[in-house]
C-alpha cells in the first residue's frame, strides 16, 4: 500500500486515588490467594454474604463456614496452597 498512513493511538486514563483492587489487608490477600489456587485446579470458590463460602466443581457445590475450612477442603482435593 503506497499511500497508507500510520496513525499512532495513545490513550492515558488517569484517575487520582483510584485502585483496581481494593486494599483490604492481609485477610483479603489470603482469600484471593486461596481462590486463585483453587481456580488453577478447576475449583470455584464463592464468598457468601453470611461470611461462609461455597466451593464448587463439575456441577456440585459444598457450603463451608470459613476460609480455614475452605483451605482444609482444598487440601483434601489435592490443591497445593
Amino acid at each position: 500500500m503506497k499511500n497508507a498512513r500510520r496513525t499512532e493511538v495513545t490513550s492515558s486514563a488517569t484517575v487520582e486515588g483510584a485502585h483496581i483492587v481494593a486494599d483490604g489487608g492481609a485477610e483479603n490477600k489470603a482469600e484471593y490467594t486461596v481462590k486463585a489456587q483453587a481456580a488453577l485446579a478447576g475449583i470455584a470458590v464463592y464468598a457468601l454474604s453470611s461470611g461462609g463460602y461455597v466451593v464448587g466443581r463439575w456441577g456440585w457445590g459444598r457450603e463451608l463456614p470459613d476460609l480455614r475450612a475452605v483451605v482444609q477442603f482444598l487440601k483434601m482435593q489435592g490443591v497445593t496452597l
